[in-house]
């Protein structure tokens, strides 16, 4: 893993907007799309290993395989933002004792990203399984991507099942102004907090449900 983390850092080259906490940002020219690194801030406050967020930008190909079945050998699952074509998604790696899983949860599906991931997993890792898990779908046109891949993948560290609606990207994405501004317990209880509880908010303009799916069975993390 720290071989991954090395190699990620020497090829990230952030952009100036990229560096800025997304607090600043956000407040400056309103929400946008998160990057690798606002990713990684929540993901290393979670109680299970993750990759970098920059690691499906980079090709590391041996590197990712050896490192991701080193971590698999002695935990049960593995956080992975998966980012492919301007667009993030959820990914967590699984070891049955015999085969290596990686269900891939994405927000806004399309063909062209599902071709794009199977090709590039299938000339990194050719015996890795690849499935796709069902999700509620972004609102057309947003930003959120990156929202839903951060909510997925506590849920899925945490163990918790997402009551979602329609308003819960904004609300994660205003809690994360406040990332600096608690203790890093304090901010994942409530991060967990907001997933967790039903709220009656409707969205009469967004697109929820689960998006077209080749799955394994769903983890049920999303109600």
């Amino acid at each position: 893993f720290k071989q991954v983390a090395d190699e990620v850092a020497r090829m990230r080259q952030p952009s100036q907007e990229q560096s800025r906490p997304y607090h600043e940002v956000l407040r400056a020219s309103g929400p946008r799309s998160l990057s690798e690194i606002d990713i990684d801030e929540v993901l290393k406050l979670l109680p299970a290993p993750h990759l970098p967020a920059a690691t499906f930008a980079r090709s590391i190909g041996l590197h990712l395989k050896c490192s991701i079945g080193r971590i698999l050998d002695r935990q049960a699952i593995l956080l992975s933002p998966v980012w492919c074509l301007h667009h993030w998604m959820a990914g967590v790696f699984e070891y049955d004792g015999k085969n290596t899983s990686f269900t891939i949860y994405d927000s806004a599906p399309s063909h062209i990203v599902r071709t794009t991931v199977h090709q590039m997993m299938r000339r990194w890792w050719p015996a890795l399984i690849v499935a796709w898990g069902d999700v509620p779908q972004q609102r057309r046109y947003s930003e959120d991507c990156g929202i839903f891949t951060i909510i997925t993948l506590v849920a899925v560290a945490c163990n918790f099942q997402i009551h979602y609606d329609n308003r819960l990207p904004d609300r994660v994405r205003q809690h994360l102004l406040t990332r600096h501004q608690l203790e890093p317990a304090d901010f994942v209880a409530q991060l967990k907090h907001l997933c967790q509880t039903p709220r009656q908010e409707t969205d009469a303009g967004a697109i929820v449900g689960s998006g077209p799916s080749q799955t394994t069975p769903d983890r049920g993390f999303w109600r």
